[in-house]
């Protein structure tokens, strides 16, 4: 007996299936992106810091394996005019002639130096030599013996940053510095630092070692002069809870 073949119709969809489906998707969309975008926004800061010290240990690894002197410093205001994106992002230089040229450095073109580390929005607003001083968040940086000297936070010095040269020998060692960096609206137009999102990146130049610490709020400041407490807490310090009496003991087991 033959068999009947049977012929199963598939049923496609209707334009106001697809138009209610769409819809539904931008509805989801509208909640989903804004969201996704601030959080975007919000690590915008940290995964900086984090990759500046990924390039800090990594230039300083450089320099100890070739047995030359690396050096990291931000372009002038005449260098890369065409390019205003680069002159935000650190330029890595190498000595090349030691014994030929000595002093003289000369650009690193390999792609892990010139890949940018600092996202849009994100500046290095702030470069210091030798131990870290106290800063205070949404204050700047100053220099200051007590936490009443730091009331009012300093304008961006443009000659001062882009005099930036921290040099690593070839044992690795360099000095004590200091890079902050700051979350700006205007990245060509900055007045102060005053309400701008700050980041300090703190390299201990004889070990090596790195910590990323946001600014010390006045009550935490007051709290570790008066208890002898130093601001370098060798630990990283992102988006922390505020350091009060009942962690300080455990806090001074890191200083």
């Amino acid at each position: 007996m033959r068999k009947r073949s049977v012929h199963h119709r598939r049923r496609g969809f209707s334009l106001l299936e697809l138009v209610l489906v769409m819809g539904l998707i931008s509805v989801m969309l509208g909640y989903v992106l804004p969201s996704f975008w601030n959080s975007l926004q919000a690590e915008a800061l940290p995964n900086s810091a984090r990759e500046f010290r990924a390039l800090l240990y990594h230039v300083r690894a450089r320099a100890m394996m070739e047995g030359r002197r690396y050096r990291i410093r931000f372009p002038g205001e005449d260098e890369f005019s065409d390019h205003p994106e680069r002159r935000v992002q650190p330029l890595i230089e190498r000595e090349d002639k030691p014994m030929a040229e000595p002093g003289r450095y000369y650009e690193v073109n390999a792609s892990w130096a010139r890949e940018p580390v600092l996202r849009p929005g994100i500046r290095c607003v702030e470069f210091k030599l030798g131990m870290p001083v106290l800063t205070i968040e949404h204050r700047g940086e100053a220099e200051a013996e007590s936490v009443d000297e730091l009331d009012e936070a300093p304008e961006l010095d443009e000659e001062l940053l882009t005099g930036i040269r921290l040099v690593f020998e070839p044992d690795g060692s360099s000095d004590w510095a200091t890079f902050t960096l700051a979350e700006l609206d205007d990245i060509e137009e900055i007045e102060d630092l005053a309400s701008a999102p700050l980041l300090n990146i703190m390299l201990d130049g004889r070990t090596g070692q790195i910590w990323i610490q946001q600014p010390l709020l006045r009550e935490e400041a007051e709290l570790l002069l008066r208890e002898n407490g130093s601001h370098i807490l060798h630990m990283d310090r992102i988006n922390a809870k505020p350091i009060t009496e009942e962690n300080i003991l455990r806090l001074r087991d890191l200083l």
